[in-house]
């Protein structure tokens, strides 16, 4: 296994356990084998996908300092989200 996760077992984790912080998304990629992540690192990597739109942050889900992250959600998700 590679020191570091790409992109894609990143946005899977995400996927996977929905809206969670950082700190907890690392600490799920560590479990998966990836000992080498630590938390700037995994947010930064998060910051770059947001960029390009494949993951955003959960701005209702914050906690302090911790910023929560989830997949973009589907037009329909959205609509309902905002009734």
């Amino acid at each position: 296994m590679s020191e570091m996760p790409d992109d894609q077992t990143i946005m899977r984790v995400v996927a996977e356990r929905r809206s969670l912080p950082t700190y907890v998304l690392k600490n799920w990629l560590r479990g998966e084998g990836f000992k080498s992540v630590t938390t700037p690192w995994l947010r930064r990597q998060l910051v770059r996908l947001s960029k390009s739109g494949r993951v955003e942050r959960d701005e209702r889900a914050e906690y302090g300092q911790n910023h929560c992250w989830r997949l973009p959600a589907s037009p329909t998700q959205q609509d309902r989200r905002e009734a």
